[in-house]
């Protein structure tokens, strides 16, 4: 209600357009059936929507283009199908509003990523770190290749300490070096 208070004023006209929250008719075709333009904050997507049946008591609203590419496409269809003056008129209005649509498009795409940047820094998914450097307890890893990520792990490390209660690796057997002594 607060929202509503504040965006309409009280001496309000029908075709008032600096009503926010308003919506006005953008312009009709030659079947008289009217487009209503309704654009969201810089958060939304714009919509174009066409009234039904102006002579029905029950008006249904069609949405015909909500975006860029589905405008153009429209005001082309009314300039080469309805081709009536009233028509050629609302699809040059919708021409001369792409630029404006393209520019918010542009700002709220920007504004997506800026929020999902800012959330993947908040709360990092888990498995992920965002310091990527070496950190206490952790072997130094030099080789980045996929297929050695499995063998070296704390658990297969064993410890160098000599203590007299040690197991050995092998259980019985001669032990043989790389140059080859036992």
């Amino acid at each position: 209600k607060a929202i509503i208070t504040k965006s309409y004023k009280q001496n309000r006209h029908e075709d008032d357009m600096n009503q926010p929250l308003s919506v006005q008719p953008w312009g009709s075709d030659s079947d008289k059936r009217r487009y209503f333009l309704v654009e969201g904050l810089d958060d939304t997507a714009f919509r174009v929507y066409r009234e039904g049946n102006p002579a029905s008591f029950n008006r249904v609203w069609i949405s015909v283009a909500g975006s860029i590419e589905e405008l153009n496409a429209l005001a082309e269809k009314l300039q080469t199908k309805d081709g009536g003056p009233k028509a050629k008129k609302l699809a040059q209005q919708m021409l001369a509003a792409v630029p404006r649509f393209e520019a918010t498009e542009e700002k709220r795409r920007r504004r997506e990523y800026r929020q999902a940047q800012r959330n993947r820094f908040k709360r990092p998914s888990p498995g992920f770190s965002l310091y990527e450097g070496r950190t206490r307890g952790k072997r130094v890893k030099y080789t980045y290749s996929d297929e050695e990520d499995g063998s070296f792990t704390d658990s297969t490390r064993r410890s160098t300490r000599n203590t007299g209660t040690h197991t050995p690796t092998e259980l019985a057997g001669p032990l043989t070096t790389a140059s080859g002594r036992q």
